[in-house]
């Protein structure tokens, strides 16, 4: 099968997730705030990466009370902890989060403009359950990212590789 590429359509289930977001926060003796609950449903409904400054502006946008910046990366430290959402260094030092989904998915990401496309190949999936078995490993979870040049930034720069 190729690999295929995807704009994350995730069909959650929200009651699901919210009680065990909620379950979690009451086995690590933390409340579900209003602004921890503001924090959780703007980073679901949501189906882009997004940096914590992102979050913030996007929570600044809507009525009501307020999120402060601080409330933000902390709830954030949270919904990470708790493996709610997934970071992804996009290597210019900036970090991405997602919510993450019922479907695992690996990551392409510009080193130009930071464009970043979803993709997910079996045969890549299933090389890496081999190899572990080879060797008697485990495996929990990985991080698959690939860096290097989007289509357009490629053509801009009238490469189809990137050297190195």
């Amino acid at each position: 099968m190729p690999p295929t590429t995807s704009k994350r359509e995730h069909s959650l289930q929200r009651p699901t997730v919210i009680k065990r977001f909620e379950d979690y926060l009451k086995r690590n003796n933390l409340k579900l705030t209003p602004q921890r609950q503001q924090v959780f449903e703007k980073v679901f409904s949501t189906n882009e990466h997004f940096s914590a400054e992102r979050l913030y502006e996007l929570l600044r946008e809507e009525e009501g009370d307020g999120v402060s910046r601080a409330t933000v990366y902390r709830a954030l430290e949270v919904l990470a902890k708790g493996g709610f959402v997934e970071t992804l260094e996009t290597g210019r030092g900036e970090v991405l989060y997602e919510h993450k989904g019922p479907n695992h998915h690996d990551h392409m990401v510009c080193v130009e403009c930071s464009k970043i496309e979803e993709f997910h190949d079996e045969r890549i999936e299933e090389l890496q359950e081999r190899a572990a078995e080879a060797i008697g490993f485990v495996i929990v979870s990985h991080v698959h990212r690939l860096t290097g040049l989007c289509r357009a930034c490629a053509a801009q720069n009238g490469s189809s590789k990137q050297d190195g």
